[in-house]
């Protein structure tokens, strides 16, 4: 099936697919690993979408607090800025309202990773398909991973450090 998808874009035939993987710069990896030459990967894939969604604090009940210490370091991990006196958002202390069902989180936020193969990352990735530097190599070109997305609408007061790095308990 992949293999006749990449036939078709070859052909010039716009192709919209979905794969699972972590993140974007798997895809390429998991193309040549289900089989795809690495030419026909690196010359046919316009862009990969990863996404990604976590819980999305309730807009009735969630509660500012100051970034604790861990938090800043994730921010600082992750090369995200995290500007003095920015107030992150947090389910409130003592539980929810009655629009989350005291939970504190409604609905959920997406959190995305864009991967647009350039050419110079077309070049690479005739030579490479292995996930880590295919991932160094497209953010040199201005990618930006799922995380630091994530982190970015934690400023927004949309979710929390926590629900961005995965862990709900």
């Amino acid at each position: 099936t992949a293999h006749i998808a990449m036939e078709a874009a070859m052909t010039g035939h716009l192709v919209f697919s979905t794969i699972h993987t972590n993140d974007a710069a798997s895809t390429i990896s998991r193309l040549t690993d289900m089989g795809l030459p690495a030419f026909m990967v690196a010359t046919t894939v316009k862009a990969v979408l990863a996404q990604r969604l976590s819980r999305r604090l309730c807009a009735s009940c969630k509660a500012p607090h100051d970034p604790t210490p861990e938090e800043i370091k994730i921010y600082k991990e992750y090369g995200v800025e995290l500007p003095k006196g920015t107030k992150l958002m947090g389910p409130p202390p003592a539980g929810g309202c009655d629009q989350c069902k005291n939970l504190g989180y409604k609905g959920r936020v997406g959190m995305h990773e864009l991967l647009v193969m350039t050419d110079t990352l077309r070049m690479f990735c005739l030579k490479d398909v292995a996930a880590d530097p295919v991932r160094k190599e497209a953010m040199k070109e201005g990618m930006r991973l799922i995380a630091q997305d994530g982190l970015e609408k934690v400023k927004m007061g949309l979710t929390t450090v926590r629900e961005v790095l995965g862990g709900t308990g």
